[in-house]
């Protein structure tokens, strides 16, 4: 059985990918060791093989997704799929997604790329999922809601759409809050405006993901809009270093592939935030990441010592990564 998702949905992909999963433990291998995992960008023929060639241990089927199939820059991986995705085993569910619409694919890839595409565009379960917006967004928000048991209000509703954008995950994210909160109960304006993160908090994660992806530009961009907020210092040093410390604890796990859920109350993190934190530590060696640990820790030393400037010391971390 195969499963091809692709568009700029990612955040319903990864809901559909993760239901799929949580399916299989549930009614196939609770222990979840017939699982496989590959990023596009690093998988191999090799990789494969060994997984569709290995017989399910102890259970009937295994599971084998794939994220990001066409990054890969091993040339030789997409004459593989091509020649093997029709000859899949009734014993293995392969799941395969693409971060990009169906058009913007149709115009990017190129010889068995694009070969491959147009082989899993004809899969019963080939889906293009696309990011909701305007009216359809609005209902999708409600959807959501009604998923973790809340309501909103009209003007709670817009107050979410307005703070949060399409930023999906964020959405899902504050609308648990409010679940949280209201108890059951209906979300009206000030419970939203209490509750749901502001702009500027928002700006904030997208800083924080810059960051730890090595996005230097973008680091910058927003760091000067957390100064034009008017944010502190202090917070932004100690919650990217934080966020630099969940890197260090979670990188030989990605290293191994290992399933976020399956380290999630070792690290003492949420599987999204731990699977972030797995896909950016490829950005960085172990030792890039102990050093900029020291850094902030001199950085924040200076700045409570009042012997440097804030916001240039930021400035020239963000500048070197």
């Amino acid at each position: 059985m195969i499963f091809f998702f692709y568009g700029n949905d990612s955040f319903s992909a990864s809901k559909k990918i993760a239901g799929i999963r949580d399916k299989f433990i549930r009614d196939v291998d609770p222990s979840g060791a017939n699982i496989s995992r590959y990023d596009g960008a690093d998988m191999t023929v090799g990789d494969l093989a060994g997984s569709l060639s290995t017989m399910p241990l102890f259970v009937r089927k295994r599971l084998i997704i794939i994220t990001n199939v066409f990054t890969s820059r091993k040339g030789d991986i997409y004459p593989w799929l091509i020649g093997h995705v029709e000859k899949i085993p009734d014993s293995t569910i392969l799941v395969l997604h693409a971060d990009d619409s169906g058009t913007e694919l149709k115009k990017s890839l190129k010889g068995d790329k694009a070969t491959l595409f147009a082989v899993l565009l004809k899969q019963k379960f080939a889906e293009e999922l696309s990011a909701p917006t305007g009216s359809i967004l609005a209902k999708h928000y409600q959807t959501l809601a009604t998923e973790h048991s809340v309501s909103f209000t009209p003007d709670a509703l817009n107050f979410l759409i307005a703070e949060v954008g399409g930023d999906l995950y964020h959405a899902e994210n504050e609308i648990k809050k409010c679940a949280a909160f209201a108890q059951d109960k209906s979300v009206d304006l000030p419970t939203a405006r209490d509750i749901i993160a502001t702009s500027s908090e928002v700006n904030f994660f997208a800083m924080l993901d810059a960051v730890t992806n090595r996005n230097k530009q973008t680091a910058l961009l927003e760091l000067e809009k957390q100064f034009s907020d008017g944010a502190d210092a202090i917070p932004i040093v100690l919650r990217v270093a934080s966020q630099i410390r969940l890197m260090l604890a979670v990188y030989d796990h990605a290293a191994k592939r290992t399933p976020a859920v399956s380290i999630a109350r070792t690290v003492g993190a949420h599987p999204f935030v731990i699977d972030k934190a797995m896909r950016a530590v490829k950005h960085w060696k172990r030792e890039e990441l102990m050093a900029l640990t020291r850094r902030l820790f001199i950085i924040d030393l200076t700045i409570k010592t009042s012997a440097g400037d804030p916001k240039a010391e930021l400035t020239k971390l963000f500048a070197r990564l």
